[in-house]
């Protein structure tokens, strides 16, 4: 029987008990942790149009009988306040429910282009609150259009045509 070399045993009794210690989330972690946070049903997606995306996520407790009682939602403009626990854009607080889809955003208003980092921790049935989930972004897209700065790309000496002036005998169909 191979043993394990002992510069390898610290290492990984170290990572187990850090990991314990801080109550890491992720699949697996059977802790009640949110985890698949998605956007409008995308994982970090960009180019969203709607002012008030939709949130969610599901819990990863094995549990006979789990639950979620409530939740709290904090979305940042940058990843160093989320790990501060602050969300300049919206901290729902505590809110006991047990809606986990599609959860409308309803923090600050936010603007074409704007990148939002968000996580979540959730309460179970005995309200003991989950660690926090990993961080998840969206990103928005143009919302106005304003925002659209666009031109056609066209050589100069293009002749632009009406299509609703042109006859069907003009372009080789016969008379009409």
């Amino acid at each position: 029987m191979k043993t394990m070399p002992n510069n390898l045993i610290f290492p990984l009794l170290a990572s187990v008990a850090l990991s314990w210690l801080l109550g890491a989330c992720g699949p697996g972690s059977g802790a009640g942790c949110p985890i698949d946070l998605t956007c409008e049903y995308l994982r970090d997606p960009i180019g969203l149009d709607d002012a008030a995306p939709r949130l969610s996520w599901r819990l990863d407790d094995a549990r006979r009988g789990a639950k979620q009682t409530a939740y709290r939602v904090l979305v940042a403009s940058g990843a160093e306040a989320l790990a501060k626990d602050q969300g300049d854009l919206w901290d729902s607080g505590k809110v006991n429910s047990d809606q986990s889809v599609l959860v409308p955003y309803a923090g600050k208003a936010l603007a074409s282009r704007q990148r939002c980092f968000w996580k979540v921790m959730a309460w179970d049935a005995g309200g003991q609150p989950s660690p926090w989930s990993d961080v998840a972004s969206w990103e928005m897209g143009l919302l106005t259009p304003g925002d659209w700065r666009a031109k056609w790309v066209t050589p100069k000496d293009l002749e632009i045509v009406d299509w609703n002036e042109v006859k069907p005998a003009d372009v080789g169909l016969g008379e009409s």
